[in-house]
Parts: structure tokens; sequence; C-alpha cells
């Protein structure tokens, strides 16, 4: 038989940022120019409503979400590559809470609806105009609770053949069958 999930406990995190390039460019035994680029900022996370999920049984079996780090600056001024932003499909009618801090981060919805939980950390400063190369900042990190809102006012639950069919056909003369 199979289960009727409506809450589920997840955890998040961000990909990091990428780390500051030191390199110099030399023209000579004593002269050289900082040339290290910056890294990558960290790819978020980000919920959206999707009306071709109907459940939130998938995270009965993947609990944890990662986004893509940031990649790392290079010589030449050369930035890092972006993280990519990593999108998981919800249920219509998803309210995604903290759960340290039991608060609303935002209702999902229609289709389409969207929000950013955690976002990516900023990348590394490079070398370049005389700085410290830096590594980058790491993405933030929460565990929310999903609840999904079941679209129905009323719900006759039982096993085969106990009444379910003739209990609504008396109360709203509908013609359902039995």
């Amino acid at each position: 038989m199979a289960r009727m999930i409506d809450e589920v406990t997840i955890s998040v995190k961000a990909g990091d940022g990428g780390k500051g390039c030191e390199s110099r460019l030399h023209l000579s035994e004593k002269k050289f120019i900082p040339t290290g680029g910056e890294g990558g900022r960290g790819g978020d996370v980000v919920m959206r409503a999707d009306s071709n999920v109907s459940t939130l049984k998938n995270f009965l079996y993947q609990r944890h979400f990662v986004g893509e780090s940031g990649g790392p600056g290079g010589s030449n001024h050369r930035k890092g590559k972006r993280g990519r932003d990593r999108v998981i499909p919800v249920p219509c009618g998803t309210a995604i809470f903290r759960k340290d801090k039991h608060y609303l981060i935002r209702d999902l919805i229609r289709s389409g609806d969207e929000v950013v939980l955690v976002e990516g950390g900023k990348g590394g400063v490079g070398n370049e105009g005389r700085k410290q190369a830096e590594p980058g900042k790491r993405g933030e990190e929460v565990e929310g609770v999903l609840t999904w809102k079941i679209p129905a006012e009323v719900f006759l639950v039982g096993l085969p053949n106990v009444g379910k069919s003739k209990l609504l056909n008396r109360v709203t003369h509908a013609h359902s069958k039995e």
C-alpha cells in the first residue's frame, strides 16, 4: 500500500565560492604585476513549484541537496566559473519552513513559483590590484521542512468495501459507483 507523504525534512547547502588566484607577470628581476583573477560565485539552491510533481515521496530517498561550487580564479585576470544553481522541483501547494527558527520561508502555490532557499558563497579575491588572494566564502546551509497541502476539502479513507461510496451518495445525493 502506498504511503501518503505530506511533510518531510531536508537539508540544503549552497555551493562554496571559488578560490582567488595568486599569480604574477614578471617584467624583470625586480618588477612584476599581480594578475590573479577572482574565484567564481557558488551556486544557489532553488525550490520551484512544478505541476508535473504530485507528491513529496521522492524526498524519502534523497534528503540532502548541494549547489555546485564556483571555479577558482586564473592567471591573467581570469575570473572563475560560477557554480550552477540546483533547482529542486516540488508539488504546487508546498510550504517551506526553516526548521531551526520555525518560520515560513515561502508558500509555493502556482506552478513556476520559486524561492532561493540558500545563496551560494562569494568567490575569493584574486591578487590583482596589489590585494592579497583569498579563498572563497562558504555557501549557506539550512535544514528545512517541506509541508504539502493536499488539494482537497474532505477525504474519505478506508479499506475496500466498508461503505465509503454509500456514505458519499447518501450525504451528497451523488451517484458514484459503489
